[in-house]
């Protein structure tokens, strides 16, 4: 898979405000979210549809009606 990645990085003088990394498929659909609280997954079916975060404290699962709604 290949994967294409972004960061962004927040300060204030010397002190670290934000940081969160990015990671993408190559469809363009973020897969992984680094960041100071941990690590956020991504899952999506074969139509680019979102169907699973994994968030660092708990998973969602996202649900669609046959027009492709949320």
């Amino acid at each position: 898979m290949d994967e294409n990645f972004a960061s962004l990085t927040v300060r204030s003088g010397d002190t670290l405000l934000s940081h969160a990394s990015y990671a993408y498929d190559g469809n363009g659909n973020r897969i992984r979210k680094q960041a100071l609280d941990g690590t956020t997954l991504y899952q999506y079916d074969a139509l680019n549809q979102l169907q699973r975060v994994d968030y660092p404290a708990y998973s969602e699962e996202l649900f669609y009606d046959k027009a492709g709604n949320r």
